[in-house]
């Protein structure tokens, strides 16, 4: 699988932990990027900073830089053909879940052979403006609890 897990956090051990624990249950050695804005001191701020081992990159950056910010920080450092942005508040229940968005990017399940470059996610659509910061009004986002990106699309992106 080549996927790296993105996560971003900021004052929220216990989602946090549970986030992260439940992700290692299922995945012990998939690559994770854990962006941390919590405040020093935080248990947030401790819990991912013991997290350093080869399979995470550890970003702990004792400010809140945003969760749009954060996400860009962790794309930037990912090294692999996908990612996945994993909200802090979601939790890994059952095996086979990253495999089961792969699946949608390989073209052997679709009747029309067609080769579309997409993204496959769930979350909840909302508005946010050029920064990523949520509005009533304006760019139509899917705010991720979980989504699976191409690289490579997400970079031809302006």
């Amino acid at each position: 699988m080549n996927v790296t897990v993105i996560i971003v956090s900021y004052n929220t051990y216990q989602l946090m932990r549970e986030c992260y624990n439940s992700l290692r249950k299922f995945y012990p050695t998939i690559p994770c990027v854990l962006i941390d804005g919590s405040d020093e001191g935080d248990k947030c701020h401790e819990f991912v900073k013991t997290r350093n081992t080869k399979y995470n990159k550890i970003f702990s950056l004792k400010k809140n830089i945003g969760h749009g910010p954060g996400m860009v920080l962790g794309i930037e450092n990912c090294e692999t053909e996908y990612f996945l942005l994993m909200d802090s508040d979601v939790t890994i229940n059952k095996p086979g879940a990253i495999e089961h968005l792969t699946w949608f990017f390989k073209d052997a399940h679709r009747q029309d052979n067609e080769n579309t470059e997409s993204v496959y996610g769930t979350g909840k659509i909302i508005f946010v403006d050029k920064d990523g910061n949520n509005k009533r009004q304006g760019l139509r986002y899917l705010h991720p609890h979980f989504a699976l990106i191409k690289k490579s699309v997400y970079l031809k992106c302006d």
